[in-house]
């Protein structure tokens, strides 16, 4: 049985990456902006790609939120929107 793996597709590393590694960041300690921002990145990598309408990119853009979830600070459930009105 063949196994597809979505991070090893979208941003070439192995399935049991960690969350920092997810999101590209190499940095300890940063802030849920840097951290949001990076999980953004990844989506539009994801997003950019040509495979980016497939099941596969749909499990690689949910690990990239799994990924951002535990890093933060303050859940974003609980934050201000950031929107305009």
């Amino acid at each position: 049985m063949s196994h597809h793996d979505p991070l090893a597709t979208f941003f070439k590393l192995p399935a049991e990456s960690p969350s920092a590694a997810i999101l590209g960041l190499r940095r300890p300690h940063l802030s849920d902006e840097d951290i949001l921002a990076a999980r953004a990145r990844r989506l539009d990598t994801i997003d950019a790609h040509p495979l980016a309408s497939t099941p596969d990119a749909d499990e690689a853009r949910l690990a990239v939120h799994a990924a951002a979830a535990p890093l933060l600070k303050v859940p974003e459930q609980r934050r201000p929107a950031s929107r305009s009105a």
